[in-house]
């Protein structure tokens, strides 16, 4: 789910059979417009700082549409919320152990969360973003497109500290492809 669902949600074959080549981006056709919808993302980052600053124990929120949507370990529904315990291996990325809620006994915890989290994923869906990551060193990832390791966006450090680099590594293992400065401490990127 998030960017891998978002991108091949309803897709025909022929759409899905390239699915890397739809992401990356090396060439000023697609790269300008991708460029300019950053810019323009940015803001946004106040409203997304905010978000994560008054809800700590939130660090992921990924949308596919209003009704499918993933906030932490937890993918949301209209008929049930599926809680995965995090993969020791894979980051943000779901294990195999899991329970699934039905009732609305059992959804109760989950309420306030889809109440918190309804003015960020409404914003989300407004803009394209399909992830918000907030990693434990304050960094802010806006993905909006991509499939795999195979994906762009948006990171932000509000200390300053980050600084994505072309050949490096991000904190999900992904190296950057491309890295464009947009402002002191925001940066277009896309990962391969």
């Amino acid at each position: 789910m998030g960017v891998m669902g978002s991108a091949i949600f309803d897709a025909k074959q022929s759409y899905t059979t390239d699915l890397p080549n739809r992401v990356l981006c090396h060439q000023n056709s697609c790269r300008k417009p991708r460029l300019a919808y950053a810019r323009e993302l940015i803001i946004h980052i106040n409203t997304i700082e905010a978000f994560f600053t008054e809800n700590p124990t939130i660090n992921l929120v990924s949308v596919l549409d209003q009704y499918v949507y993933r906030v932490n370990n937890a993918f949301y529904t209209p008929d049930s919320v599926i809680d995965y315990k995090p993969s020791a291996e894979a980051g943000f990325v779901p294990s195999a152990d899991f329970k699934q809620y039905f009732s609305a006994i059992e959804r109760t915890p989950y309420y306030k969360i889809e109440e918190q989290t309804l003015a960020i994923r409404q914003l989300m869906l407004k803009t394209g973003m399909s992830v918000i990551h907030r990693s434990e060193d304050s960094l802010l990832r806006i993905i909006v497109s991509g499939i795999s390791n195979n994906q762009w966006g948006v990171a932000y450090s509000a200390n300053s500290r980050y600084v994505p680099v072309i050949g490096e590594r991000n904190l999900q293992g992904f190296e950057y492809d491309d890295v464009v400065k947009l402002a002191d401490n925001t940066f277009y990127y896309q990962t391969n």
